[in-house]
């Protein structure tokens, strides 16, 4: 179980979720954001730019 917060902000801290571990560092990653996740706000991603917003 994972609990996801989001320090120093005011989005909400998320529902502790079940996750599978997995080394992404040699990926440049700390996280894989999945639809469980994603399902508690929206996700804007801009592909002209590269940017993407994501709002709880």
């Amino acid at each position: 179980m994972c609990r996801i917060v989001f320090p120093g902000t005011a989005i909400p801290p998320l529902q502790p979720i079940a996750v599978t571990g997995s080394q992404l560092a040699p990926f440049s990653h700390i996280a894989l954001i999945g639809r469980d996740m994603l399902s508690h706000g929206l996700l804007v991603y801009e592909g002209l730019h590269g940017m993407w917003t994501i709002a709880f």
